[in-house]
């Protein structure tokens, strides 16, 4: 029994059912083995719980870093990512179970999740902020890099919100009016 199929599990129970609504007998009942197996593998549900986190985490950094050192124009680039993360909430279950923990964390991990999720949060506005200064200075935008990054992820997060709670054709409608207002601020001389 690998620890890998007991991750894969958990990230989808973690996502659907949370911290709280997930047990290590409901991990080990959908894996297919004795609960006292997973402790061979984790030595409790919040180690467990944590070490998905982090990995979760660190592969959303991951794709980022990569999504963005593409030569593509920095418009296409931030409005693909924008549409992309909307596919990926579908089919990427780190990223769900990571935003999912993000809006919800456990009560007794409460601080700690959102401690590890702003870290994330300031990476993303700090990384678009970069992109975006390397955009002024060749004169191509005119907008105040730290102020646009900022109003980018608070989109992003405007689009998360309406994958948790509405739907995607929502999502979508509020990625795409949006972006188109954002841009057109952040692009006028």
């Amino acid at each position: 029994m690998s620890g890998e199929l007991i991750k894969e599990k958990a990230y989808d129970l973690f996502a659907e059912k949370g911290y709280e609504g997930t047990s290590m007998s409901l991990i080990a009942e959908h894996v297919g083995i004795k609960k006292a197996s997973i402790y061979s593998h984790f030595k409790g549900k919040k180690e467990l719980y944590l070490q998905l986190y982090h990995e979760a985490l660190e592969k959303e950094l991951a794709f980022i870093q990569s999504f963005f050192s593409t030569e593509d124009v920095i418009e296409k680039q931030l409005y693909d990512f924008l549409l992309s993360s909307i596919e990926r909430f579908e089919t990427d279950r780190e990223l769900h179970f990571l935003l999912r923990q993000g809006f919800f964390p456990p009560a007794g991990l409460k601080d700690e999740m959102i401690k590890i999720f702003n870290q994330y949060v300031v990476m993303m506005e700090g990384r678009l902020e970069s992109m975006l200064q390397e955009v002024v200075n060749e004169g191509k935008i005119d907008t105040d890099p730290k102020m646009a990054s900022v109003a980018y992820v608070a989109l992003l997060d405007s689009v998360y919100v309406e994958l948790m709670y509405g739907e995607k054709k929502k999502a979508i409608l509020r990625a795409e009016s949006t972006w188109n207002l954002l841009w057109k601020g952040m692009s006028s001389k």
